[in-house]
């Protein structure tokens, strides 16, 4: 099919890849001018209703779905007897490439990653619609890094039973919840399972499990333990390895409680210090990892919790039995606790670093969302903060350029006087190039103007100089840069309608007009200058008619 023109409209350049259900072909849009993957379903499952409307159903879901880190559908249908999908071409590849090219991947980057495609899943969660398939083949890295979930084919909407009978296992063995594995149905906080089986691979650059067959695999997410990502990277902290085993626990109740809260842990985890990274991990209700080793209040350090078994523990000749041992035991593990934290503060800071711990007063995160740099640092140093920019700038529809969309810890957190409050700046709305629809029938332009992304107001006026039902002009212009969302006003031609004519008859000159009445002024005994509407145009003609008692024309 290379080489060929598919449903008149894209000319297929050349294959991306192919697998069971479908076929994925670089291809041009010559309609719109620009660059698609097409998803083509081979031929034998074309009359298979099962496989149709998986295709169908990707098509719907994605289509649903507008996030930069979700493959944008544009268009689906039917053509040389079979079904394609039209969607965004992701220049790069997928994230089980990367995987394989380079190993293991650098916590910063695993944590940049997850957190990318958490984001991803709380927007398909929200709107109702579960994956059931997330895997490193199915996440797509860009040339810029961004990643972007794919394949949505056998995602379903929350709330029905699926195509498929109970006890059909769909998804991918290694990246299996334990509950598909059990044919049972599928619950958001599988996705998150899965999320976490992707994480694990990208933490030790294997699955978290591995055999002979598929059935065997799943078999193991049911009744085995992982082994813990350090033993296979001793370097990983033990921060991102408790975010990693919560999420792969076998029970949906004990794994993260959404997406959001999922997201949260990592990026408290990533702001840390490395003490607080190693072991400590933030609640479903995520606070700031700074926050909780401050001089906080008790109900905030009950939002930390130590994994049993993963963690510093008492050796067991140390464990003394009865409650007086268990305080002994207490108090040595805080001493020794104690001790640690001074001699890292004394080789980091010297003594005043380290007499300031005792000395910090706690305070509360004032709210910074919104304001200026200049504003956020003002509003900061009155309480002893500090802020720190927590990563490069981004679009938001909702804050201009330079303003503050987020910030860790959140407003209302306890913190200590000297202790860095994160911020991310707005880099404004997104922008997008208004797209050329002129010569293009009123459908074509809607269809081209709403995959950039913007809205569109269509005007019809009468005019005998353009083709009708074709757009002659656009505002704004083609090529302006707008924000996303913006609206495009085109014009589309309407040929005028078919006047009827009558022709009045001089001795000399025909006037053709539509009947014109005359008018008499009573002083002269006659007006020469008559003004009428035309029936094609709401400006006044004007017209000069013979003088009635002539036999000359005017």
């Amino acid at each position: 099919m290379v080489d060929s023109l598919f449903a008149d409209r894209y000319q297929l350049l050349r294959i991306l890849g192919s697998g069971g259900m479908a076929e994925v072909y670089l291809a041009r849009d010559r309609r719109l001018d620009r660059d698609v993957a097409l998803k083509v379903l081979p031929h034998r499952y074309a009359c298979d209703s099962e496989s149709v409307e998986r295709f169908r159903r990707e098509a719907g879901a994605a289509a649903r779905l507008n996030h930069p880190n979700i493959v944008q559908v544009y268009d689906w249908g039917e053509a040389a007897g079979t079904y394609y999908i039209s969607m965004e071409y992701v220049s790069g590849c997928s994230l089980k490439e990367v995987i394989r090219k380079e190993g293991p991947l650098a916590p910063e980057r695993i944590i940049a990653i997850s957190t990318q495609v958490l984001d991803a899943v709380a927007v398909m969660h929200a709107a109702g619609f579960i994956h059931r398939d997330i895997k490193p083949q199915n996440i797509l890295i860009d040339e810029r890094g961004r990643a972007k979930v794919a394949d949505l084919g056998i995602a379903r909407a929350a709330d029905t039973g699926g195509i498929t009978v109970k006890g059909t296992i769909l998804g991918t063995a290694q990246y299996l919840s334990p509950e598909q594995a059990q044919g049972k149905t599928a619950i958001p906080a599988s996705d998150l399972y899965s999320v976490g089986a992707v994480m694990y691979e990208m933490a030790t650059g294997r699955p978290p499990f591995t055999g002979e067959n598929p059935v065997a695999i799943a078999m193991q997410h049911v009744s085995d333990e992982p082994a813990p990502p350090k033993e296979l990277r001793p370097e990983l902290s033990a921060g991102i390895e408790e975010v990693i085993l919560r999420a792969l626990a076998k029970s949906p109740q004990d794994r993260w409680a959404s997406a959001q809260a999922f997201a949260g842990a990592l990026e408290s985890v990533a702001l840390a210090s490395p003490s607080s990274a190693n072991g400590v991990v933030v609640s479903q209700e995520p606070v700031s990892a700074v926050a909780v080793h401050s001089n906080s209040s008790p109900s905030v350090i009950e939002k930390t919790q130590m994994r049993p078994g993963r963690s510093s523990s008492v050796s067991s000749e140390e464990k003394p039995e009865g409650d007086a041992g268990v305080g002994r035991s207490r108090r040595r593990v805080l001493i020794w606790s104690l001790v640690a934290v001074l001699c890292l503060l004394l080789a980091g800071g010297g003594v005043y670093g380290a007499v300031s711990l005792f000395r910090a007063e706690p305070v509360v995160v004032p709210g910074l969302v919104g304001r200026t740099m200049t504003e956020a640092e003002t509003a900061a140093e009155v309480i002893g903060l500090k802020l720190e920019i927590g990563g490069p700038s981004e679009n938001s529809p909702e804050y201009a350029e330079g303003r503050i969309i987020r910030q860790q810890p959140q407003e209302g957190a306890a913190s200590a006087e000297g202790r860095a409050v994160y911020i991310w700046l707005s880099a404004g709305p997104e922008m997008v190039s208004v797209p050329n629809v002129n010569t293009l029938t009123q459908q074509e332009a809607i269809d081209a103007i709403r995959a950039s992304e913007l809205e569109v107001t269509v005007i019809k006026q009468e005019t005998p100089d353009e083709t009708p039902g074709e757009v002659y002009t656009q505002h704004p212009r083609a090529g302006e840069e707008v924000e996303i969302g913006s609206v495009v006003e085109i014009t589309v031609a309407v040929a005028p309608p078919t006047t009827t004519t009558t022709s009045t008859s001089t001795t000399t000159t025909t006037t053709t007009t539509t009947t014109p009445p005359t008018t008499e002024d009573s002083g002269s005994g006659w007006w020469p200058w008559n003004w009428w509407k035309s029936d094609s145009d709401e400006s006044p003609e004007m017209t000069r008619p013979a003088r009635p008692d002539s036999d000359t024309s005017f």
